[in-house]
């Protein structure tokens, strides 16, 4: 799976028993390290540097051995997440935590590494997977030697193929529950899509110009593992997907990306021959074929667009009638001309809502102006006739304009 929410996700029944054997573990191991007289005592040391390294071991004698519960997670992981400038909003997290009321705030900012560790340990135990705004800031810099826990297939398999793959992967590998080839389900992979490029969007919009957002970058990490596992995710599927990806990250949507969703099959229909190793002959004709079915889009919104030019025509018109003279209106620029040299643009052309039946009112003057086509038929070319229609068009919006379809001429 992958993580694409604000809150944690655990997985299976001991979690709450690993997170506590693993604070303990950390504990013990600072205890080990410390060489401060009274550390038996920690609660009661004066040190604050001591203090701050042995937060861990305040913390649980505090607790006086209380077992963890799932909220009690979160809440943890709110509090490791707590920056150092904003330390006092840490403390109300740590009182909910120990019902301590005034704590040290050595303790409060020293114990924020150590949970880090705990939440990286139960990722690799297969426990957690974490959102994206977690970091491993401090982490293996105060515990080395537990960095080669963390290392599980996903790095093993980037290697040192370079640096920003590398970074990439050391980044996204806590949002997903990858650990071990069979864990990676491609229709997974897909489904997710639309929500790790709005989450991808979201990450950047709110980051610093110019910093690299990696928490979801595990694209080109696929690839890697495609050509390994090719039974799992062929690497026809790998190319495929990042292509929906960039067709979702590049097409507008008015409230997410889950709007342009489109199953494995259709993309492959109508956007498979996307790439650098298709002509441009290829592509076009995918554009065409694309916007000939509809899938893309493009058709109703061409539509759409249309219909609101239409309306807005008609209200400009009827906003025309009612206050310009018959005189002006008739040649008011821009005014829609007949595209054909017959009468059937008068169908539906004068009717309104308040005069439904207007057009009746012209039944006379159809048939003398077909007459008169009639008449000029042969001497005169089409773009004359049209002319000539166009004529008969001005006479028309005077007549009933002026009259307003009351009288029967």
């Amino acid at each position: 799976m992958i993580n694409t929410t604000d809150s944690l996700t655990l997985h299976g029944n001991d979690v709450l028993q690993n997170a506590a054997a693993i604070l303990q573990e950390l504990a013990q191991k600072a205890m080990d390290a410390e060489s401060v007289s009274g550390k038996s005592n920690p609660e009661l040391l004066t040190d604050r540097q001591a203090r701050h390294r042995l937060a861990l071991s305040i913390f649980l004698r505090i607790r006086r051995g209380r077992a963890l519960t799932y909220p009690e997670l979160t809440t943890l992981y709110n509090l490791c997440l707590v920056p150092d400038k904003q330390l006092d909003l840490a403390q109300p997290l740590y009182t909910e935590l120990t019902g301590e009321a005034a704590p040290h705030p050595k303790d409060v900012s020293g114990i924020r590494i150590p949970i880090r560790t705990m939440f990286v340990l139960l990722w690799a135990k297969g426990n957690a997977t974490l959102p994206h705004d977690f970091n491993i800031s401090g982490v293996w810099a105060k515990y080395p030697e537990l960095m080669d826990r963390s290392l599980g297939f996903i790095h093993k398999l980037a290697g040192v193929k370079t640096s920003n793959l590398h970074r990439s992967t050391r980044n996204f590998q806590y949002r997903v529950n990858w650990h071990r080839p069979e864990d990676i389900v491609f229709e997974e992979l897909w489904e997710a899509a639309p929500v790790v490029v709005d989450k991808q969007r979201e990450i950047k919009s709110k980051s610093k110009k110019g910093s690299k957002c990696t928490d979801f970058s595990y694209l080109t990490w696929l690839h890697l593992f495609a050509k390994e596992h090719p039974k799992i995710v062929s690497p026809d599927q790998a190319r495929i997907l990042e292509g929906y990806h960039a067709h979702l990250s590049a097409t507008t949507f008015e409230i997410s990306s889950t709007e342009n969703r489109k199953s494995y099959a259709q993309f492959v229909k109508y956007w498979g021959s996307m790439g650098n190793n298709y002509s441009k002959n290829e592509n076009l004709q995918s554009r065409r074929t694309r916007y000939a079915s509809g899938i893309d889009g493009r058709k109703n919104k061409d539509r759409q667009r249309t219909e609101e030019k239409n309306n807005r025509a008609e209200e400009t018109k009827k906003e025309a009638h009612d206050l310009l003279s018959p005189e002006e209106y008739a040649l008011l620029p821009g005014r829609r001309r007949p595209t054909n040299y017959n009468y059937d643009w008068v169908i539906g052309y004068y009717n309104t809502q308040d005069n439904p039946d207007i057009e009746k009112n012209l039944t006379c003057w159809i048939k003398a102006g077909e007459l008169h086509l009639g008449h000029i038929e042969d001497p005169l070319s089409i773009n004359s006739r049209k002319q000539e229609v166009g004529y008969v068009h001005i006479l028309m919006d005077y007549r009933l304009f002026a009259f307003k379809g009351v009288a029967d001429f």
